[in-house]
């Protein structure tokens, strides 16, 4: 018996050995996957021939981490060049930097990280400096020349130099005032008057829903808010973002878009109807015009000349799948087509699969980000999950 139990744990053992085991963590190598496979993001070529290539992952590298790779090859967002020849280049991971962290020196053709500014310039090197993680209402003097992170603002410049000032985390209704009149106000804020040379700002991120503003026709206003009533001079805009799942709401001016995941249910000539699809369960149809639109995440299921019935495919399970959705239909990001007939599709969700997950589907049809081709043939490709 303990023989047998050890010739057992041998062969195991040596299956073990001879089944591949890939792990998603920094420094994982997959090699000979096909060539048109697409690399998930993190990832990088490191060889490659006519047939295949091999991939390493440099998702979880510490701060820091330089690598070198071929000079052909794209490298991972939130990494940069830090020098490079004919051949190779070496690359190094700014993800993790503290704030102000600097690099000196790197070569002048790559544009700096999210977040970080570029300091300095020669002809060959740039010099960069991190912004991310600073405290609200921090100020930085750059060149007027290079660009400056989302969610700051200029607040005053000159023909060589800008000050911006980070507006990230202010609180709601904060208000900044004479502002150069050609600075872009964040993503949340509008402006609230202008002269001819400045103007004030303020902040509408975190408003309450059903809040409020009235404001100038002219100058934009906020995603998730709408315009429910206007004029020649104003109008007036209300934050939907929060509502209930099943809002409506009536009387809205024809040229009003509503915020994503809501529709319109009816129309005139001059006002439209909307509710709010958001926080729908799974599952739910909603039958509606053919001619608007519906929010991602669902799906035309059927449809007649004046009519289509959608049905939200968001938080479905890893592998939940729905039949006979009209050929025309778009499925939901990561969601497969199975099959196909020559007037429907099957379809199924991949979002949720476990890393190293399998699938084989038909070689024509297209596959989901941060999957990649493992095997293919004239009909077939195999699919495994890289994240």
């Amino acid at each position: 018996m303990l023989k047998r139990i050890a010739c057992v744990a041998l062969i195991l053992s040596v299956i073990l050995i001879m089944r591949p085991c890939y792990s998603q963590s920094y420094g994982t190598v997959i090699d000979n996957i096909p060539i048109a496979s697409v690399v998930p993001p993190g990832w990088i070529i490191i060889s490659a021939n006519d047939v295949t290539k091999d991939i390493e992952s440099l998702n979880g590298a510490p701060y820091l981490t330089a690598v070198t790779m071929s000079i052909s090859y794209a490298y991972p967002t939130g990494w940069i060049i830090t020098s490079s020849n004919s051949e190779t280049k070496t690359i190094e991971n700014m993800i993790g930097a503290p704030y102000g962290a600097t690099v000196s020196n790197i070569p002048i053709g790559q544009d700096p990280p999210a977040g970080w500014i570029i300091t300095s310039a020669t002809d060959t090197t740039i010099d960069i400096e991190n912004l991310n993680g600073a405290a609200y209402d921090t100020s930085v003097t750059m060149p007027i020349s290079y660009a400056y992170p989302t969610g700051w603002l200029i607040t005053s410049s000159n023909s060589e130099t800008k000050t911006i000032k980070n507006l990230i985390g202010a609180p709601y209704q904060a208000v900044v005032s004479s502002v150069p009149v050609g600075s872009i106000p964040p993503e949340g804020w509008i402006i609230t008057s202008e002269t001819g040379s400045t103007m004030d700002i303020e902040n509408l991120n975190g408003a309450p829903y059903g809040a409020t503003v009235t404001m100038s026709i002219s100058y934009a206003y906020p995603t998730g808010w709408l315009i429910t009533s206007s004029n020649s001079e104003t109008k007036t805009i209300e934050n939907l973002i929060g509502a209930p799942y099943q809002t409506q709401i009536t009387n809205v001016p024809i040229g009003s878009v509503p915020p994503a995941g809501w529709i319109i249910t009816s129309e005139t000539e001059t006002t439209i109807d909307i509710e709010n699809l958001n926080g729908a369960p799974y599952g739910t149809t909603v039958t509606m015009s053919i001619s608007y639109a519906y929010p991602t995440g669902w799906i035309i299921i059927s449809s007649n000349s004046e009519t289509k019935t959608i049905e939200n495919l968001n938080d479905a399970a890893y592998g939940a799948t729905l039949s006979n959705v009209p050929i025309g239909s778009t499925p939901p990001t990561g969601w497969i087509i199975t099959s196909e007939t020559s007037t429907t599709i099957d379809i199924e969700n991949l979002n949720g699969a476990a890393y190293g997950t399998t699938i084989t589907m038909s070689i024509t049809y297209t596959y989901p980000v941060g999957w990649i081709i493992t095997a293919s043939n004239s009909t077939t490709k195999t699919i495994e999950y890289l994240e």
